[in-house]
């Protein structure tokens, strides 16, 4: 119950009072909403299918050559090939002759040899005797 009072411009209070109801009971839980959609036209979306495996180099070997002109021949995993060609540039020019060297110093003079050794008086004569003399 609850008491409200009124004051008047002429400066009565007029009170009053209110009896409020009883809370009324919580109503009933609604039921849940239908799943959301989304894709095209409000129609639940599809995976996408996978994707295919990939095609890999297996080897790149140069097939042939004309004149400055090269080929190569790319060699896939799914065993297509494919060429291509290279177009080599023109030689370069030769470079200049480089400054000559600087002479070498003189070589130092050798040692003398060793003497070697004396030999033997020869002998002569007649018979392997000395001669007279």
């Amino acid at each position: 119950m609850d008491t409200y009072s009124i004051v008047l411009s002429n400066g009565e209070t007029v009170s009053f009072t209110v009896t409020n109801g009883a809370d009324g009971k919580d109503g009933q839980n609604g039921n849940d909403g239908a799943p959301g959609k989304d894709g095209v036209n409000g129609e639940d979306g599809k995976d996408g299918a996978d994707g295919k495996d990939g095609v890999g180099i297996e080897s790149i070997v140069k097939t042939s050559s004309d004149g400055k002109v090269d080929t190569y021949t790319i060699t896939f995993t799914n065993g297509k090939t494919s060429t291509f060609t290279i177009t080599n540039g023109t030689d370069g020019k030769d470079g200049q002759n480089g400054a000559n060297g600087t002479d070498g110093k003189d070589g130092e003079d050798g040692k003398d040899g060793q003497d070697g050794v004396n030999g033997t008086d020869g002998k002569d004569g007649v018979d392997g005797k000395d001669g007279i003399s």
